[in-house]
């Protein structure tokens, strides 16, 4: 009777299984090649050398080097060591719908730039030129819907409302760069003049519902073709001492919240006819409640008293905070 050998025993002598006993993660092991990683070779079959990863003029990645250590690609956050992989290298954002050359606006990735602004032709500006100009000058708002999905994006100057920056506008588009809606700013169905420098917040909701905030607490709301789904309406009461200018605003994932200068505060819950009924029906007698301009009446639903809901509506709540943060 012929014994078999264990290969996992320390004493076996057998040439064959001596790769077996071999520990990928002892130190002296031998290295192994990295997956991840993908060798750039020449026309004669040699490993080339790059640098780290960066963008050059032409908009073009580079990746790192394919010959350095897998080391040299791992970073640290606090103690626990990351890295990043590189998946797709030639992934290009979609510019198809932001290319018209009949457009006021002049698109440079997710920036939307009136060409008005320009001192000179914008094909007389290289890359390198139009990109300082625009850190330098703009700033743009870019927000996700919760979960994956859409994007919004707008671009506001910095130096605020200034005569060159009269309009912008917000672009809705997948996370791909397809465009899906486009809104301009100011609507000129406003009741008085806006600039592009009044808008303080943008934001989505987890339905999707687009959120723009003014610093008056003007609030708009629009849907990802880019209609509105409810007409304008303001956060906080207006008047003379109200303090409605505000200090801070934040979209969350069941509305707005916002917080004037003079430390009033209100909030704004976005629903529609999947949330219960009662809820709407039961809000304190001092909360305002915003019906949609295109849907039927608040009659017809009684007031929110009843079983039935609106498509949208919304529920606005004052909260005079102003004597508790004294």
């Amino acid at each position: 009777m012929t014994i078999g050998t264990n290969p996992f025993e320390e004493s076996s002598d057998d040439p064959v299984n001596t790769s077996l006993r071999t520990n990928p993660f002892d130190d002296d092991a031998p290295m192994s090649s990295n997956p991840f990683n993908e060798e750039s070779f020449d026309d004669a079959g040699a490993v080339t050398d790059e640098d780290d990863t960066y963008e050059d003029d032409d908009g073009n990645l580079n990746m790192p080097s394919a010959g350095a250590p897998v080391e040299a690609s791992w970073q640290y956050l606090g103690d626990l060591p990351y890295r990043r992989v590189p998946i797709y290298a030639h992934v290009r954002w979609d510019q198809e719908e932001s290319s018209s050359s009949d457009s006021g606006v002049l698109n440079y990735g997710l920036t939307a730039f009136p060409k008005a602004a320009l001192q000179r032709h914008p094909d007389m500006l290289n890359p390198r030129e139009l990109r300082e100009l625009l850190t330098t000058s703009t700033v743009t708002k870019v927000v996700g819907c919760p979960y994956g999905g859409p994007i919004a994006a707008v671009t506001l100057p910095i130096l605020g409302e200034t005569t060159w920056f009269s309009q912008t506008e917000i672009r809705i588009m997948t996370n791909s760069g397809r465009h899906l809606a486009k809104i301009d700013f100011p609507i000129p169905s406003m009741e008085r003049k806006y600039s592009p420098a009044d808008i303080m917040e943008v934001g989505f909701t987890d339905r999707t519902q687009l959120i723009i905030i003014l610093r008056d607490s003007l609030c708009l709301t629009y849907n990802l073709s880019g209609e509105p789904i409810l007409p304008m309406f303001h956060l906080l009461p207006r008047g003379e001492g109200q303090g409605t200018e505000l200090f801070q605003a934040t979209v969350f994932e069941g509305g707005a919240a916002v917080l004037s200068t003079s430390k009033h505060a209100a909030i704004v819950e976005l629903l529609d006819d999947h949330d219960d009924p009662t809820y709407f029906s039961t809000a304190h007698m001092s909360a305002r409640r915003i019906f949609p301009t295109s849907a039927m009446s608040s009659e017809a639903f009684g007031g929110g008293k009843g079983d039935a809901m609106p498509p949208h509506c919304g529920l606005v709540t004052y909260l005079p905070t102003a004597a508790f943060a004294r």
